[in-house]
This record gives structure tokens, sequence and C-alpha cells, in this order.
């Protein structure tokens, strides 16, 4: 009886929600009061404009918003459906007297809806592209991995990573209710998109030119993420969902033997941490005698060799969200959201691998294959209060996500024309990583001048913690028929051999920021001055050993060949009676093995101005803003590194509205770009899936760019959009991951780089063809970006991209949403031109990343009065592989040429199908 009752009263009543705003100037208003005409229904909007009327009975209504100063304005036609949230945002015009306060200016809901769209546009005082929370609940999307997907100039690598106007992730900052966010990645700086859920989202933003009040670290672009703080309706969901991958499901599974508790909750548990026996005498673990050390070697657990699992099964996701928003006595509200999952899933992966010389010759053909298990879990909270003049809010979150990777790997190594070794490797590499976040922020509105005063305060912490990564490598050598295992003595053991590697980091956040906006009026027209400063303070805590076995049998230091056969396996090849046997032993590596802790601090301050000219039609924002960075790295037995530079980075943006329907923009703007942590740690790390060892640089600097953008707009209709940009970009100093020849990656300045190049978007409904209802829900959208450029490397100026630069980006799709909203078909296109991954240096070659196609299919039905939602995706459905090839010959043509140019990397991931099931309840 009661799930009766509360789906025929949703049925009855619908919601009205919405923004108001000054339409000179843009600026929110805070206490407009809201009718429901003929109802006693009323709402007040709070300080950032916002409105919520609920329990509106389903029916066509009108609706008057009152403000002192300003001209009331009453809207006819107002639609409210049972179920569902209509929303109206709404323009007020200033009164010029007391007395034109009196007048009512009347427009109908669909001429103030696209009156709306116009100046929401319009109050962008830069170059920006982003997608609303209407928009995104009219998407099938999931996550935000999903929802960056439809946004210009933005292309998705991985289902997570966000590439701006095919810039690296190390140039693009995520913000998340205007705090920065950390990385998600513990070497590189990117931010995993795909923990977000999008119905928890307001508003996502990317920003393509800056104003002083943002991050000066952004030259590709800044992502503005907005949670929500107030749903319109109270709702509870229940999602679950699974999938299939044409090279995975129900195929053949392998893992590694080492096992854990809490696997299948995504944690490592304590299992498989350093043998307590070892961590007693860590530190003097290299003057113990040899008896001593293979004593403790074997402590650790014999865990090498691959066990067959049963096929593969289907993945499964689940998800719990909820939240609802509570009015209280004179427009004050309190709203939550929070939300919880769980992700569990197998994939496999196909892998072609070759190294090659300047003179082409090849040094050795891999083939893995790659078994994962991956488990991810997440939770998010929100809690916010508003009144007519103060908003305070806290948003919390947390993701974990573990993976275990197992890799076969079989290939021939060629030691000279007429000797090819055969070899056989494993690796298991247990990893798990997360990020935390909180944040709580506050807005204040003061006196009948409205200042306002915004801020923040966040804490973050990202960790990763790789227990027991376990590499052990076994060959055929001088043309021998067996697999043998060559250990050297314990001065220098190889780390692609034979060994263990543990690694933990964690690395703290902690941000506060305050700004004071103050409105006033010159010459008739509305203008802001905004001042704020930020603090930003970062420490991380690395630590990395690495233990190769080594062999103490020949008296000569010349080690042990050990051979696999009936009586010693793979499996056994570490037991106690082996270990013994060939008098095996752990040792360190030096060169792979470090500790270090990173502190950065950054102080910033700015000072910003909107100006108004010629009744709204021109507006300038301009400004500047400091920032002063110290680094600093410690590490044992090393001297500390310090770096500190004073940053000035002006800039300033133009906008002429020609009319309604369009914009001109024009900005300018200085950018900064610093090393992370990783970069400039001087140690060598082995990276087995690439096979590249991967080595710090201490002498790296920061880059700054200049940053120049041209755009033209035109909006024909409401969700429509013709655009064109043209943009030019200079790097001083710009850091590069470079190939150094012989399986070595490092990082350096080249001493200046450019690229320039345009960009077109274009959103169309497709009814200019057929005036129908059908074809007014059918959208076309597309946008294309062409880049080019050059570097200035060690002196010589090459016409070739910034490394980590796509060439030309491509995302165009065709979409259908139903009148009702209970239906939509989507299918997506992506193609990325090539991008260079590694820039070669000295005896290294230029690494490209081919271009390849990537077609999305997604669909969704909603059943049962629009509570259960179905939802099916296609994902990868050319299924063309993930393709890396050297440069050989003229490399200012970097598109590959099969007779040159050769192969180096080739992954094969499979077509995916993924159906989902969400049931909600709302009232």
């Amino acid at each position: 009886m009661v799930g009766i009752s509360f789906l025929s009263q949703a049925q009855v009543y619908g919601t009205v929600s919405g923004k108001i705003y000054a339409q000179e100037g843009e600026n929110a208003l805070a206490g407009v009061t809201v009718i429901l005409q003929g109802t006693s229904q009323g709402a007040i909007s709070d300080i950032d404009g916002q409105y919520l009327l609920r329990q509106v009975p389903a029916g066509e209504y009108t609706l008057q918003f009152r403000y002192l100063g300003f001209q009331t304005k009453i809207i006819t036609g107002v639609k409210v459906e049972p179920g569902k949230i209509t929303t109206l945002n709404v323009g007020l015009e200033r009164a010029a007297s007391a007395r034109l306060s009196e007048i009512v200016v009347t427009a109908s809901f669909r001429q103030n809806s696209i009156q709306a769209l116009y100046a929401d546009r319009k109050k962008q005082s830069v170059i920006s592209d982003g997608i609303s929370a209407d928009m995104i609940a009219r998407s099938p999307d999931k996550h935000m991995g999903d929802v960056l997907q439809r946004i210009s100039g933005v292309s998705v690598e991985d289902g997570k990573f966000a590439v701006v106007r095919g810039l690296a992730a190390r140039y693009n900052e995520t913000l998340l209710n205007h705090a920065p966010a950390p990385s998600t990645e513990p070497d590189v700086k990117a931010f995993s998109f795909d923990i977000i859920p999008s119905e928890m989202v307001d508003q996502v933003v990317v920003y393509k030119t800056l104003t002083p009040d943002q991050p000066g670290d952004a030259a590709g672009g800044a992502i503005q993420v907005r949670t929500k703080d107030f749903p319109a309706l109270p709702y509870f969901s229940v999602s679950l969902g699974t999938g299939y991958n044409s090279q995975t499901t129900f195929r053949d599974f392998y893992t590694g033997r080492s096992k854990g508790n809490l696997d299948f909750l995504g944690w490592v548990g304590q299992s498989r941490n350093l043998p307590s026996a070892f961590q007693q005498v860590r530190q003097l673990y290299a003057t113990l005698s040899t008896d001593q050390k293979i004593s403790i070697t074997q402590q650790f657990p014999n865990t090498f060799g691959a066990v067959s699992q049963p096929p593969s099964f289907l993945p499964f996701s689940a998800q719990l969200a909820g939240g609802n928003t509570l009015t209280l006595h004179s427009g004050r509200k309190i709203g939550y959201m929070a939300a919880v999952s769980y992700n569990y899933s197998h994939q496999v992966l196909n892998q072609d691998q070759a190294q090659y010389l300047l003179s082409k010759e090849e040094i050795y053909d891999l083939h893995s294959d790659i078994y994962q298990k991956k488990v991810r879990t997440g939770a998010l909270l929100n809690l916010a209060y508003s009144s007519a003049h103060c908003k305070l809010a806290w948003m919390t979150f947390a993701s974990n996500e573990f993976h275990n990777d197992f890799y076969i790997r079989t290939g021939n190594i060629f030691v000279s024309s007429d000797q090819v070794n055969p070899v056989y490797s494993l690796n298991q590499h247990i990893a798990q990583q997360g990020l935390y976040l909180t944040q709580l922020m506050g807005s204040h509105q003061m006196g009948n001048n409205h200042l306002r005063i915004d801020w923040t305060t966040s804490y973050g912490r990202s960790y990763r913690s790789e227990p027991d990564q376990r590499i052990l490598t076994i060959e055929k050598k001088n043309g021998s028929s067996n697999y043998a295992l060559y250990l050297s003595n314990e001065n220098s053991p190889a780390v692609n051999t034979a060994a263990r590697i543990y690694s933990k980091l964690h690395e703290d956040i902690y941000n506060a920021q305050i700004s004071l906006s103050v409105p006033f009026r010159w010459n008739s027209e509305s203008q802001l001055l905004k001042a704020g400063i930020s603090e930003t303070y970062r420490q991380r805590l690395f630590s990395i050993l690495a233990l190769g076995y080594a062999s103490d049998l020949d008296p000569y230091g010349r080690g042990a060949t050990i051979d696999i056969s009936k009586d010693v396996t793979i499996e056994n090849l570490f037991s106690d009676t082996n270990i013994n046997r060939y008098r095996i032993l752990l040792a360190n590596i030096p060169q792979n093995t470090k500790d270090y802790t990173g502190k950065s601090h950054l102080s910033a301050a700015y000072v910003l101005v909107e100006n108004h000219f010629f009744r709204n039609l021109l507006q300038l924002t301009w400004g500047v803003r400091t920032e002063y960075n110290f680094q600093q790295l410690i590490s044992l037995n090393q001297p500390t590194q310090k770096y500190e530079n004073l940053d000035l980075l002006p800039s300033i943006n133009t906008t002429y509205h020609v009319q309604p329907q369009a914009d001109i923009r024009l900005g300018y703007y200085r950018s900064v770009n610093r090393p992370e942590f990783r970069e400039l740690a001087p140690y060598r790390y082995y990276d087995y899936n690439r096979n590249f060892i991967v080595s710090g640089n201490s002498e790296l600097k920061r880059s700054l760019q200049d940053n120049l953008d041209l755009r033209v707009e035109y909006y024909p209709e409401a969700d429509e959009i013709f655009s064109f940009s043209l943009f030019y970009k200079h790097f001083q100093q710009p850091v590069e991951q470079v190939n150094l020849g012989n399986d070595v990656l490092s990082y350096d300045n080249a001493n200046h780089a450019y690229d320039y190049g345009f960009e077109l978007e274009m959103n169309k409904r497709l009814n200019f063809l057929i005036h129908s209802p059908f074809w007014n829900r059918i959208f076309l959208y597309g946008n294309f970006s062409y880049l080019d450029g050059g570097v200035n490397f060690q002196g010589q100026n090459q016409r070739r991209p910034l490394q980590g630069l796509s060439k030309y980006m491509i995302n165009a799709g065709i979409s259908y949403t139903s009148d009702r909203g209970d239906f939509s078909l989507s299918v997506l296109f992506n193609r990325n031109g090539e991008r260079m991954i590694f820039r070669g240096e000295n005896d290294g070659l230029d690494t490209y990343e081919h271009p390849r196609n990537m077609l999305d299919f997604q669909a969704s039905k909603k059943f049962f009065h629009q509570r259960f939602q179905c939802r099916l995706t296609l994902s990868n459905l050319f299924m063309q592989h993930t393709q890396l090839y050297y440069k050989y010959g003229n490399t200012s043509h970097i598109r590959f040429d099969p007779k040159q140019d050769r192969i180096i990397s080739d992954v094969q991931e499979g077509l995916t199908a993924g159906i989902s099931l969400r049931y909600l309840i709302s009232r």
C-alpha cells in the first residue's frame, strides 16, 4: 500500500526549479519572490539565485518574479508534468527608476527559455564549452568519463582521462567545485573522471581561456565539475550492470599464485607485505653474511608461477544513490546527496612488442597475454544549506581501485644474425590506488551593495600500494633445448630477470582560498571587482624497494645457471631446497630503489575586473594572477632538490555580443606548467608493461605558455550552436618524455615550442530536413580540431608536434531522445590523429601512437512511469588495435610509413558490450 501511494503521488505532482539572474551583468539574484499564480505556493531564491517549487499539481501555470529595483516578470504557459522537473531560468531587467520598477514584462515559457540560454552563454567571460545537468539527464551516460565525450574539443582516453584540444593531460587542470582536485594517478598529472556518477553533477565547463581567479597550470584547459547541492526531487536509485567482452568473457583466464583474502573488496591486505625477518634488518641487510641473506630469502613466499582459473565470467557493477532537499521557513533549504558503488571485472589483452636500433635492426619480438582482475569501489556525500544571503556546503568522496595483472610473455631475443634466444617471462603486478577528497565551502552576501565573499577549504589524499610485484624471465641461450634462469652475483642482480618489487606512495594536498566580489556601477552599467588569495600545500611520501635474485654458488662470482626441468620448475624454483642448493639470495638493486619526500607550497593572489560597455554589448574581463611555487625533494644520501619560482600571469578576455544569437570572443592568458615529483625524482623504475626503464631528471625546469584565442559563436536555436575558433600557443621550456634508446625513457626540457590550429563545433537539430516532431528530437553534433606546430629541442628546430599532442581530433555523433524522454539512442565516433608518445633523444627514436577509429553505441529505455531504466552500450565496435611506432626517415612527416617505420607495440582489447538496469524511486 505504501508503494502504491508513493507511486500515485509522483504521477500527480511535478517540480519547477531554476535560476534567477540580472540580465545586465548576469549576476545571480538572491531574495527574489517567486509566485505560482492561482495557488498559495511560492518560493524565495537563495544566494546563488536558485529557487524550487515542489509538489506542484500537474497542469499549465503562470509564474511571477518580483524583486526590488527590477521590473516584475511574468512567464506564461509553464507546463508541469507529473513526476518531472520543469527547468525555468529567468533574467530580470533593472528598473531605471522606482516608477519603472512597476512595469510588468510578460513572456511565454518558450521565449523565456531561449532568452535564458543566450544569457547563460553570454555571461561566460571566457572561451568555454560545457554541458548542464538537464542535458546530462537526457543522455544515458553513467559517469563523467562518458559525459566529457560530448563536449567540444575534448576526447577521453581509457574511458576516464580527459584530453583537451589534443594536449597531454599534464596541461589540463581539474577543479571540483572551484577547488583543485588531487591527481588520481601517482606518476602523472591526471584525474580519473569515471569515479564521479553523472547524476550527481550539476554542470561541467571546460575553460579554454583563463581568468585570474582560475589556477594558472592549464595551458590546455581547466575542467570545472560542479556537483549538485539541492536535488529538485527526492530520489533513491539502485543500479546493477554486467557486460561482455569479445576476447575476455568465457575465455581461459590465468593469474599468479599470490592471493589475498580481501582482493574481492579491492584491498591488498597484509599477506603480501615484506617478511618480518627482512623488515627487522632492512637497513643492515647489505652488511649481513651470505648465509644470513639466504636464510632471510627463504622467508619470502614462493609464489612464482601461473594458476589456471575457471573461464572468465561476466563483470558485475552495483550502485546505490539517493538525495533530497528539505525546504524551511523564509526560503532556507537543506540538501543532501549520497552514492556508493562497486565494480568487479576481468579483462584479457593481447600485446605484441618489438624493439629496433637506429639501423632498423630488430632486437627482440615479444607477445604478451595480459590477464587483469579489477575491483573499484566508491562513495560520495554532499550536504548543503542555503538562504537568501548565505550558503554552506560540504562535499566528500572516496574512490579505491584494485588491479591484479598477470602477464605471460613469450618471444625471441635476436642476439646476432645467426643466434636467436627464445624467452619466457611471467609477471604478477598487484596495485591498490585511490583518492579521498573533502571540501567545505561557503558563500556570503552582505549589505545592499551585494558584496560577496566566497571561500573554500579542502583536503585530499591520493595513495598507491604495489606489494610484491614478481618478475621472472627464463631463456634458451646458445641453442639450448631447455629454458634456464641465468642469475648473476649479488653485486649486479637484474630487475627484469628475477625480482620482487615493493612500492608505496601517499600524497596529501591541502587547499584554502577566499575571494571578495564587489559589484558597482560605472557609466550607468554594471561592473565587478574581484580579488582573492589561495594557498595549496602538498606532501608526498614515496618508497620503492627492488630486490633481485642472485646466486653465490660460483666461487668466482659468475652467478648460476639453473635449468628448468622436471625436477626444477617455475613453481618450485625458489623453494627452500633449491635456494640452498643453488645458494640463491635476494640483493638490493640500488638504481631501482629509492625513498623520497616531496613537498610543494603554492601561494596565489589575483585581481580581476569585469567591465560592461555599450549597454552590455561589450564585455571585458581582465586582471593578473601571481603564483609563488616552492618544491622540495628530499632523498636519502642525496642532496636536497629545491625549486622556486615566482610567476606573473596576466589575462584579458573580450566578448562582443553582435546580436542575441551571436558572439565574438578574443582572449589572451599566460599559464605555467611545473614538473611533477616523479619526473624530478632521480631513480629508475622498470615498467614491465612497456618493457622500458623510466628514469627521473632532477634538472627539469618549469614551463611558461602564452595562449591566444579567437572564437565566433552562433546559436540559431536553444541547444544549437555553430562555432569557429583559432588558437596559438607558445611554450617556453616545455617538459617532454623522451626516448633515450636502450629501452630507457626519461624527461627533458625542450628549448621552446609552439602550436596553432583551429576548432569547429556544430550541434544542430535535424528538423531543418523535415519539419516534424520526430526530426526535432534528433541531434547531429560534432567537432573537429586541427593542430600543427614545431619544437626547438637541443638547439635544433624540428617540424614535429609537442610530446603528447595529437595532430587532429574528430568527435562526432548523432542522438535521438523521445519527446517524453523515456527512450534515447546515440552513436559516437572518435578519431585522434598521430600523437607523439616519446621524443627521441641521443640513440632513441620518436615514438607515435597510430590513429584509430572508435565507434560506440548507446541505447536507453525507461519503463513503469520512467522509474525503471535499461541501458545498453557497445564500445570499440571497430575493434581497431592500439599501435605505437618508431618514426624513421623524414621525421617532419609523422604519418606512419609501412616501408620505413616499425611497429613497436600492438594492443588488442576486443569489443565490449554492457547492460545496466536502474530503478529510481522519487516523489
